[in-house]
């Protein structure tokens, strides 16, 4: 049940989520920069003469924390990325489970968000 949103309404929530893809990429790259050098510190713990290196051991947490904070990162960008295709497909706003229109204040809190309060609740 696509509803028509305003080209204004369309536009300000387009451009914010341009905005929100263009700071996510960065996010990707500088968590990405933080696990290779987490990689490269465990890897020289790993070489340490001492066996039970905290080093290694705090390197690997910083690794694994990277690691999650890219996967989020990556799992946002790809929910924003679907709010611009569906903007673009003219179906954006309207609901994934029920097809009822979101409602527009609740576009503007989250933009990429895919569902109204009521199918978000039950899921």
């Amino acid at each position: 049940m696509a509803r028509v949103l305003h080209d204004r309404t369309i536009s300000q929530l387009r451009a914010r989520l341009e905005e929100e893809q263009s700071r996510i990429l960065g996010l990707i790259g500088v968590y990405g920069q933080a696990m290779e050098e987490a990689r490269m510190a465990e890897g020289a713990g790993e070489r340490s003469s001492d066996p039970a290196s905290a080093e290694a051991g705090a390197a690997a947490t910083d690794y694994e924390t990277q690691m999650s904070l890219q996967r989020n990162a990556s799992l946002l960008l790809e929910k924003v990325n679907d709010a611009l295709s569906k903007m673009d497909r003219n179906t954006y706003g309207d609901c994934d489970m029920c097809g009822k229109p979101i409602p527009v204040a609740r576009l503007r809190y989250l933009p990429y968000i895919d569902s109204c309060i009521e199918c978000a609740a039950r899921s």
